[in-house]
């Protein structure tokens, strides 16, 4: 059962704070007032610090099910203020 946990959290870790990671991107990309180019870099860059402190996140949590309902509740909301700004359109 042990193992069964370390694996859902490092593939959460990984995947989530990937997804996570790459929202921000997307999110900042689009919200910030700089010229796009700008916004893009600054984006990218943001993400390089935000995956790490997801898959932190994901380790640190109390338990598992804690973990995945608090990356996915992430995803959520970096996913509507993306799509909110027209994202895909």
């Amino acid at each position: 059962m042990m193992r069964a946990t370390v694996a859902i959290r490092v593939a959460l870790a990984a995947a989530g704070g990937y997804l996570v990671a790459a929202l921000v991107g997307v999110v900042l990309a689009q919200w910030l007032p700089w010229p796009r180019a700008d916004n893009v870099i600054a984006g990218m860059l943001a993400a390089l610090l935000v995956w790490p402190l997801a898959a932190m996140f994901c380790c640190a949590c109390r338990s598992t099910r804690r973990a995945c309902v608090s990356m996915a509740a992430t995803v959520m909301l970096l996913a509507a203020a993306a799509l909110s700004h027209g994202w895909i359109s």
